[in-house]
């Protein structure tokens, strides 16, 4: 018996033409089977306390950022003379902290790299930090195209604050050019 006689000696059941289908009467925990439910639901009441210390731990590790902020800078360029002031918030405890600068370019930025200058000023300490983003690679910057954000985060200096300071932050280039194009923002980060 060929495919095309097993379809058509089918029995088919008598309805009226362009009818909608028929509800479904049976429950489909009846399907399943009551004692597979249970064994379902043991599993998952014995896996709650391994997902949510699992969770705890991974949140847990983390470190806590005490900035994690981005100012605007004008597309047209960035100019040497415009310096971004990041002010962070009161300092929780006495310990080292890891500073990062990120750095947001469209792609059809004439540089390949660009160096800053990171200043942090407190109470009792003014220490500058040059910092050097790598913005592209000659590879990765002529195989893309358009008008793309590129953000690059690059770790610039780990600094001692105490408790209680409320330190401010300077970002601002180096270039031998005095306008920067295609820099669309530039970023703080603290942890």
């Amino acid at each position: 018996m060929t495919n095309l006689q097993r379809f058509t000696a089918m029995p088919t059941t008598a309805r009226a033409p362009y009818s909608s289908p028929q509800p479904a009467t049976h429950n489909h925990w009846e399907l399943l089977g009551a004692g597979f439910c249970r064994a379902v639901n043991r599993r998952a009441i014995r896996l709650l306390p391994l997902a949510v210390l699992t969770l705890t731990f991974l949140t847990a590790c983390r470190p806590r950022a005490i900035i994690c902020a981005y100012q605007p800078v004008t597309i047209e360029g960035w100019q040497a003379t415009d310096t971004l002031r990041f002010s962070l918030p009161q300092i929780p405890d006495t310990k080292p902290y890891a500073f990062s600068v990120g750095v947001r370019t469209i792609d059809r930025i004439p540089y390949r790299d660009l160096w800053l200058v990171m200043e942090l000023r407190s109470d009792t300490i003014t220490t500058r930090d040059t910092v050097y983003v790598l913005l592209a690679s000659d590879r990765a910057r002529w195989q893309t195209r358009g008008n793309i954000l590129h953000e690059i985060e690059q770790p610039a200096a780990t600094h001692q604050l105490c408790e209680g300071q409320q330190p401010e932050v300077l970002i601002y280039h180096i270039m031998s050019a005095q306008q920067m194009p295609g820099i669309t923002d530039v970023g703080l980060k603290v942890e």
